[in-house]
């Protein structure tokens, strides 16, 4: 491993994480749909694999892809502010049933673009060993459509 107060590689903070949350190898392996033993031959140098694996380790350890390609020290995204939540829920509130749900329709939408855009600069980064930032501009440009009530 690393000596203390050297940055780690993405395989020893994806086996420190490992370690850490108490999951046994074969647990792991099998929670990521991986052939048994791959841990094994990722510690041996043997196999680089777990590049292609970042956004299901992320996800499963509740973190950033980021941290692991060492793009910032963050383990995690920053806690989401929950008064645009309750903002949002207020103006959904007042909407009618169709156009609420044609609401929550465009949210999932954007979602899984935003998604899959850091999924694929994840895999790019894994790819090229190049980092690549992830921020809003990157999401699809949209007019400034409001949505309105138009059933009653």
């Amino acid at each position: 491993m690393t000596k203390k107060g050297a940055t780690m590689n993405t395989l020893e903070k994806i086996l420190k994480l490992i370690k850490d949350s108490s999951l046994s190898d074969k647990t792991f392996e099998d929670t990521l749909g991986i052939p048994n033993r791959t841990v094994n031959d990722w510690k041996r140098g043997k196999s680089e694999s777990y590049m292609k694996k970042l956004p299901e380790i992320a996800k499963l350890f509740g973190i950033s892809a980021d941290y692991l390609l060492g793009l910032t020290d963050e383990l995690a995204y920053g806690k989401p502010d929950y008064s645009s939540v309750t903002r949002i829920a207020e103006k959904l509130g007042s909407l009618s049933e169709l156009n609420r749900l044609r609401v929550e329709g465009y949210i999932d939408a954007i979602i899984e673009t935003a998604s899959d855009i850091m999924t694929a600069k994840t895999h790019r980064a894994a790819i090229s060993d190049k980092p690549v930032a992830g921020n809003a501009s990157d999401m699809p440009k949209s007019g400034s459509t409001r949505f309105q009530d138009t059933e009653g």
